[in-house]
């Protein structure tokens, strides 16, 4: 039975199942699988091995929704993309080696390291440099756009479009 299964916390399997908390997910896979899962996002990990989910589901330990849940959060860690661009091998449940990792899933682990590390300089970037950030990103506005009409423009058109009716009515 697994985590999420309503029987285990009481309820009933007609009951929708809760959705799954990674943490508690990964760290019942840290106390099942000592030596493949890491409990410390600072420590290094290990690459898992491709399809390690089909394993977990097979196995009858994590549903697909949950094993979803647990590895998505897992395997973005950042410890994990830099054991992953480390290269060499990956691991399977009990930390035998199972396949490599390939130059495709390094390059993948790099750019992700880099797009953390872009988003961590933009939290701590000054007040300063955060206006200059804004001011190059900042979507400058299409040329063809209407200026908004305001109340006064709007009573002058339907004016207007009065007195030009008016007219046209007279001259008929």
């Amino acid at each position: 039975m697994s985590i999420s299964d309503p029987r285990a916390r009481g309820g009933h399997a007609g009951h929708r199942a809760a959705k799954p908390v990674p943490r508690k997910l990964i760290a019942m896979l840290v106390t099942r699988f000592p030596a493949l899962f890491v409990a410390d996002r600072r420590q290094l990990h290990k690459p898992l091995k491709i399809g390690i989910d089909a394993d977990l589901i097979a196995a009858g330990i994590l549903t697909r929704r949950e094993a979803r849940s647990a590895l998505r959060c897992y395997t973005n860690r950042r410890m994990y993309y830099v054991a992953t661009v480390a290269g060499g091998r990956r691991f399977d449940l009990d930390g035998s080696p199972a396949g490599e990792v390939t130059p495709r899933a390094v390059e993948w682990a790099r750019q992700q390291i880099a797009r953390m590390d872009a988003a961590a300089e933009r939290r701590t970037a000054t007040p300063a440099s955060r206006e200059t950030l804004r001011e190059e990103t900042r979507i400058q506005p299409s040329t063809n756009v209407h200026r908004r009409l305001s109340l006064d423009d709007l009573r002058a058109a339907a004016a207007a479009r009065r007195s030009g009716a008016q007219g046209k009515a007279a001259a008929s």
